[in-house]
């Protein structure tokens, strides 16, 4: 209930592998770099991820899964105590590369505005 505010016993929502990650470095980027603000730092931690061949960023894609499996279990027990919430379904992972919505957009229509025709001369449905 958005009014009444979060239940403090609510399981916390679980860490992505990018907010693991920032969480592992940020200290030591604050002790390299005292006087830096805080969104100088956050903008290090960001770039350094993007940067991040995906070798290394796995064991943080793994804590993010194990936290998500935590996460999951908490809440099933949080569930049986709490009849009123609903359990979320998992959403499935974004995938690189930007907006899927937008993709969308842009492959609906062609530069001149018109409707994108597939390679068979038929139109695309924009929701397919």
């Amino acid at each position: 209930d958005k009014k009444g505010g979060k239940d403090p016993n609510q399981p916390k929502r679980p860490r992505t592998a990018f907010f693991q990650y920032s969480c592992s470095v940020r200290d030591a980027i604050r002790q390299e770099n005292p006087d830096m603000p805080f969104g100088d730092v956050s903008k290090v931690i960001g770039k350094r991820w993007t940067e991040m061949p995906p070798e290394e960023k796995q064991e943080y894609m793994e804590m993010e899964d194990k936290d998500k499996a935590r996460y999951s279990e908490e809440m099933k027990e949080y569930a049986l105590n709490n009849p009123d919430v609903e359990l979320e379904k998992p959403k499935a992972k974004a995938k690189v590369g930007g907006s899927a919505k937008k993709k969308k957009a842009e492959n609906a229509m062609d530069e001149d505005g018109e409707e994108a025709n597939d390679s068979d001369g038929s139109a695309r449905s924009p929701g397919l």
